[in-house]
């Protein structure tokens, strides 16, 4: 394959690919399943429907139902500009933080939107270097949660309310709530008089909710132009035409999953978040019952003769910066035998096309694998076990403390050692940076990873907690045993206390990381956990030297 057709949205090549996915396609025409998923019927995954299908299949109906809503956002962004608003803090965790990031990557910021921050971690040096930052501005403080009673989210927002209640007598004015009608939230938005309060479909889940309230506000108020992001998919046929394309890369996605289940990420600059996005989309859908794809996002590149057979690739791209260098890199991978997608956009805003053929791609492909694409099970596990670490976090006997071993060279290259024996043909590592995430900490990740590529040959991903563990957590504890955890913490004096509760959010990120452990320890997977001090910097430099 040596080019990008014109008017081709994906192009696969690869062993077989091609082929297998007209076969599953053919299949599925033959029991109906087209026309049988977009009646939102739920026996396409199980007969009878479990819990978490039916109720689950709103987000088929976005692209139509979210339209009308698109004038009130707008009439929102122009009212809090005009009030003065500077810029917005997002406070959330997974489905509602992670659409809403790449919206505001391909917004201009210039125009007529508002520089967006989004706020999904419990680190207290990440939490303070945000609030210093945007000090003096007026911002507006969006809370994003379906219930409401995610940790993470209500204590940013005990923090941040405090915050600005140390500065007005109605902090409500800048605070506006995006949630499930009905929910905790909403009850609390009301009680403290938020400015706006934005419902989504309760039928919609977190990660499949990128072109409801919860991605679409944030992407107004970036200054994304999301009526015509929804009108390319909703034109004349053309939602059935991003419907047949989502089938046909859900097929691909279903043959990928035997034997070559590390999709591994390439993207043009401009949809270079992208991947974080279906990064939550794939894993957290298809990571359960020991099966799942594993998304490899953001892992420095290597030659092509460094790379295991369990493969696959997946290049995104913006039309206008493809280059003749991505043309030989996907070529190149091709020529080697090893599957590629290709993905390309005519420009920004087919984003959201984009997005709700992937949402279409990981339910069909969910069908054929018979996985259940919209619960996650075993996200909960890592929850309860933090829970129980910071009721006892406190006692003198630590007795909810996993082995943690002290950052030293003379002790850290043995426990290295002894960890990657343990590996297997197929595995992956997974870095869990319970960090304070940022440019400098996020370079030195990258070098720990590129040596544990080089020394080990095996896919490598990265995962700043406790933003993971709504995400790819789902996959390193439901899907295959196929993972090499390294948890990765730090000793920084830095903490905050959370506002009308007895824990701080060191507490929070150290119970999380905790309980983590815990959960994977429990489904027998293999893990260590380093502690990297006070300077995690310098931590990770020292680090890669062990690794190199």
């Amino acid at each position: 394959m040596t080019g990008h057709q014109e008017g081709h949205r994906h192009a696969f090549s690869g062993p077989g690919l091609e082929e297998d996915l007209l076969r599953r396609m053919e299949d599925w025409r033959d029991i109906g399943l087209p026309d049988r998923m977009k009646k939102k019927d739920p026996t396409v995954w199980f007969d009878p429907p479990r819990p978490e299908t039916a109720d689950r299949l709103g987000w088929l109906d976005l692209p139509h139902s979210s339209r009308p809503l698109v004038a009130d956002f707008e009439a929102f962004r122009r009212k809090i500009r005009k009030e003065g608003f500077d810029a917005v803090i997002l406070l959330g965790m997974g489905g509602s933080s992670l659409a809403p990031e790449v919206f505001d990557s391909l917004a201009d910021v210039n125009g007529s939107g508002l520089p967006l921050h989004v706020c999904d971690t419990t680190h207290p040096a990440s939490i303070l270097e945000l609030a210093g930052a945007t000090s003096g501005n007026k911002i507006l403080y969006l809370v994003s949660s379906k219930s409401g009673t995610t940790l993470e989210t209500l204590s940013l927002f005990r923090f941040f309310w405090q915050k600005q209640q140390e500065q007005s007598g109605n902090p409500g004015e800048v605070f506006a709530a995006v949630t499930d009608e009905g929910s905790p939230l909403q009850s609390l938005a009301e009680d403290r008089n938020f400015r706006a309060v934005f419902n989504a479909p309760s039928d919609v889940g977190g990660r499949y909710s990128a072109l409801s309230a919860f991605g679409l506000v944030p992407a107004v108020l970036s200054g994304l132009d999301i009526g015509t992001v929804l009108g390319r998919i909703t034109k004349k046929s053309g939602m059935e035409e991003d419907f047949q394309a989502g089938l046909r890369l859900g097929a691909a996605l279903a043959a990928l999953a035997e034997g070559r289940d590390k999709l591994t990420f390439f993207t043009t600059p401009g949809l270079s978040l992208l991947p974080d996005w279906l990064e939550q989309l794939i894993a957290e859908s298809t990571g359960k019952d020991g099966r799942g794809l594993c998304p490899v996002v953001g892992e420095p590149p290597i030659p092509l003769s460094g790379y295991g057979r369990d493969r696959a690739f997946i290049f995104l791209g913006l039309k206008n910066e493809w280059s003749e260098e991505w043309s030989n890199r996907r070529n190149g991978l091709a020529e080697a035998g090893f599957s590629v997608i290709t993905c390309l956009l005519r420009d920004v805003l087919d984003i959201g096309a984009e997005m709700f053929r992937w949402e279409t791609a990981v339910a069909a492909g969910c069908a054929a694998l018979g996985i259940h694409p919209f619960d996650q099970p075993d996200v909960q596990a890592a929850k309860t076990w933090a829970q129980k670490a910071m009721v006892v976090g406190d006692r003198p006997e630590r007795e909810m403390d996993s082995p943690l071993s002290v950052f030293e060279p003379e002790k850290t290259g043995p426990i290295l050692d002894a960890f990657f024996k343990e590996r297997r043909k197929g595995d992956y590592i997974a870095l869990q940076a319970y960090l304070a995430p940022g440019p400098r900490t996020r370079a030195g990740l990258q070098s720990v990873r590129r040596e544990l590529l080089d020394r080990t040959g095996l896919a490598g991903t990265l995962g700043f907690g406790p933003r993971f563990l709504h995400s790819t957590g789902q996959l390193h504890k439901g899907g295959p045993n196929t993972g090499l955890f390294i948890q990765l913490l730090d000793e920084s004096e830095q903490d905050l206390p959370v506002p009308g509760t007895e824990y701080t959010f060191r507490r929070i990120i150290t119970s999380q990381a905790e309980g983590d452990f815990r959960a994977l320890s429990q489904k027998g997977r293999r893990v260590i956990r380093l502690q990297l001090g006070g300077d995690a910097e310098r931590g990770l430099e020292r680090l890669t030297d062990i690794v190199r």
